[in-house]
């Protein structure tokens, strides 16, 4: 994992040398949609990428990922998280560019790591014991991780381009700890489940420079 990741940080190095080519261009994009949880899923991107055609550009970047979360144990327990993305992207136009709206594509792989955790924090009674110093405490910390792939398409118009994106292939992850408190005493149990692969829809904007 660790090889990977610096892999991809050595290619947006060298692309973040070439920035002064004439080729090279520096992408900045918002997305805004759903994920798997049906809930809001935005993130904010910037990317180096060098043009060896109009209908093939290499690229690489980095940003921020945010998605707004709820436990699916206890209801009511909300948080969000924030994951940072590292990609290598493909792109360019599916038909030559005349002047006008051109279709376009694009497809992103890369790492997806967590820098905030959604937490969820609760602690309640076993009402079958009536002792004011025995509870119990759970903490919960969901986020996504793992190597993921975004295809997208959409339409250009000058500097400007207007996309729909489907983000998969992350896994959805769950670290658990769950306390017994006895008369001051703490006993702990910590386990970590992975609830299949995520994704997100988005609408997604796009500006060159």
């Amino acid at each position: 994992m660790k090889t990977k990741l610096l892999s991809l940080l050595f290619c947006l190095f060298v692309l973040c040398s070439l920035s002064h080519a004439q080729k090279t261009s520096f992408l900045i994009d918002m997305s805004a949609g759903m994920n798997q949880s049906h809930k809001t899923s935005m993130s904010l991107r910037g990317m180096f990428s060098y043009s060896i055609n109009e209908h093939v550009a290499l690229g690489a970047g980095t940003g921020i990922w945010y998605n707004y979360r709820e436990s699916t144990q206890y209801q009511g327990y909300s948080d969000f998280s924030l994951e940072l993305p590292v990609f290598v992207n493909v792109r360019g136009n599916i038909l030559k560019n005349n002047g006008g709206v051109t279709p376009y594509y694009s497809v992103s792989a890369g790492l997806l790591n967590p820098i905030k955790k959604a937490k969820y924090e609760y602690s309640y009674r076993d009402e079958m014991i009536n002792d004011p110093t025995i509870y119990f405490f759970t903490r919960e910390n969901e986020y996504d991780k793992g190597f993921f792939v975004a295809p997208e398409l959409g339409i250009v118009l000058n500097d400007m381009s207007f996309g729909v994106e489907f983000m998969y292939g992350p896994e959805n992850c769950i670290d658990t700890k769950e306390e017994l408190h006895v008369s001051g005493a703490v006993f702990t149990d910590s386990t970590s489940t992975i609830n299949g692969k995520s994704y997100v829809i988005s609408l997604k904007f796009t500006i060159g420079f």
